[in-house]
C-alpha cells in the first residue's frame, strides 16, 4: 500500500482498492516516505517558486459586507546545481516565508559543525575531519548569510587549535573554569593585598570539590 501510494495514487483510491481505512494506509506510507526521504545535501545554488494551495475561495466579511479573494500558497526550495529535489517549502509566499525557511540554513550549519567536532568522539580519519570542514564552510559560505558567514570565519581563525581537540579530545574548559573560581575568590575576600595568602585561599577555593574539606 506504501509504495502504491509513492507511485502517485492517492491514500483514498489505495484504501478502496485494499479495502482498509485512510488512517491505515496513510500510516504506512508516512513511514515508508520517511525510511527513504535523507537529509539533503547542502545546494550551491538555490531556487524559489511558489504553488498554489487548494482552490481558489471567496469569503464574505460579515462585518463589512464585502467580499475577499482568498488563496493559499507554499513557498518552494529547489536544489539547481544538484540533483533538481525539492529541499523543503514554507506556508505562504511572502519574504516571512522565505526567512522562516532559511532558517533551516543555520540549522544544517549548526548539525555540519556538530558533525565536525565529533570527529573527536568517533576518533575519525584526518580525511574524515577534511571533509566534514569542507562541507560546514561550502554550507556557510554559499547559504549567503551574514551570521553563518561569521561562524564559518570563527571557525578558520581558530583552526590550528580545533584540531587540537578533535584529535586529542582535551579542551580548554576547565582552564577557564578554573579562571572563573579564581574571579569567584577575589570578588569574596573584596580582593588581596598578600599574594601567599592569596594563592593559598585561591587554590583551595579552586580543589575544595577534589579534597575533603572540613565543614566551617
Amino acid at each position: 500500500m506504501a509504495r502504491q501510494v509513492a507511485s502517485g495514487r492517492s491514500v483514498a483510491a489505495v484504501g478502496r482498492e485494499y479495502m482498509v481505512g485512510w488512517p491505515l494506509v496513510h500510516r504506512h506510507f508516512a513511514a515508508h516516505a520517511d525510511a527513504l526521504l535523507i537529509e539533503p545535501e547542502p545546494p550551491r545554488v538555490l531556487g524559489i517558486d511558489e504553488t498554489r494551495r487548494g482552490r481558489l475561495k471567496w469569503i464574505k466579511n460579515e462585518a463589512t459586507g464585502r467580499w475577499a479573494r482568498t488563496e493559499l500558497f507554499a513557498t518552494n526550495f529547489v536544489d539547481l546545481s544538484g540533483t533538481g529535489a525539492l529541499l523543503g517549502q514554507a506556508a505562504g509566499r511572502t519574504g516571512k516565508a522565505v526567512v522562516d525557511w532559511l532558517i533551516l540554513a543555520a540549522w544544517i550549519a549548526k548539525e555540519e559543525l556538530r558533525a565536525l567536532l565529533a570527529c573527536a568522539r568517533e576518533q575519525a580519519p584526518w580525511s574524515v575531519i577534511s571533509h566534514r570542514l569542507h562541507r560546514f564552510l561550502s554550507w556557510c559560505a554559499d547559504s549567503g548569510i551574514p551570521e553563518l558567514l561569521t561562524l564559518a570565519e570563527t571557525i578558520d581563525a581558530w583552526w590550528p587549535e580545533t584540531p587540537a581537540f578533535i584529535t586529542t579530545g582535551i579542551t580548554n574548559a576547565r582552564t577557564e573554569g578554573t579562571n572563573r573560581l579564581i574571579k569567584d575568590a577575589a570578588r569574596v575576600a573584596f580582593g588581596f593585598r598578600n599574594l601567599t595568602n592569596q594563592r593559598r585561599r585561591v587554590r583551595l577555593h579552586c580543589t575544595h570539590q577534589t579534597i575533603n574539606v572540613p565543614a566551617a
